[in-house]
């Protein structure tokens, strides 16, 4: 899905059946810098879990990169919360990034 304002892309994100088949997960989320922490997020973010709710998934998870608050906060209105789970962003090396989930 993208967000479009005045021509211009303010955001986009996908949905994918998650990894373990059980579930769904909130992928590749980018908001224009300009549009951060002004509310662009929480359409992308409700169209992703519309579309869990409609496919039948009973979780929606996802994953933020440790120190992306704005991020991180954004989710956190939308209903996610941290789950425990972290894992490296790439297979051995850092950044770390935590898991975020909510029943869609």
């Amino acid at each position: 899905m993208a967000q479009v304002e005045g021509g211009r892309p303010v955001g986009l994100v996908a949905g994918i059946q998650a990894p373990d088949g059980d579930g769904a997960e909130l992928v590749s989320m980018w908001v224009a810098p300009e549009w951060r922490g002004r509310g662009a997020a929480s359409p992308l973010i409700e169209a992703v879990r519309q579309w869990a709710a409609r496919s039948g998934f009973h979780q929606l998870g996802l994953w933020v990169v440790e120190g992306n608050v704005i991020a991180e906060k954004a989710y956190a209105k939308a209903g996610f919360e941290r789950t425990g789970r972290r894992q490296p962003v790439r297979e051995g090396e850092a950044p770390m990034e935590f898991e975020m989930a909510r029943r869609p």
